[in-house]
């Protein structure tokens, strides 16, 4: 509800928190590094997607998320790899 009125910080929070009762859901990890990425803080981002990588190896979302972070950073090859990685996860749309 805060991202949606444009309170990110609100909305990280808020996930801080939720983590903080469900450490182990790679879910609210990968949201929690994509709404970092709106702040560009992108150690944070990562941090967060390797995270949920962690907890879920096969996770293309946080794979496709964390390769963006990297082309971002003008890390080409470490991006690659993980868009290669989530773009042949065949249910990853």
């Amino acid at each position: 509800a805060h991202v949606k009125q444009g309170d990110l910080q609100g909305g990280i929070s808020d996930l801080l928190q939720t983590i903080e009762m469900d450490p182990t859901n790679a879910d609210i990890k990968n949201t929690l590094g994509h709404h970092t990425i709106f702040l560009k803080d992108f150690d944070k981002a990562i941090f967060h997607f390797k995270k949920a990588l962690a907890l879920r190896p096969e996770f293309p979302a946080a794979q496709n998320n964390l390769g963006t972070v990297y082309l971002d950073l003008g890390k080409w090859d470490m991006a690659i790899e993980l868009f290669t990685k989530a773009i042949n996860n065949h249910k990853y749309r």
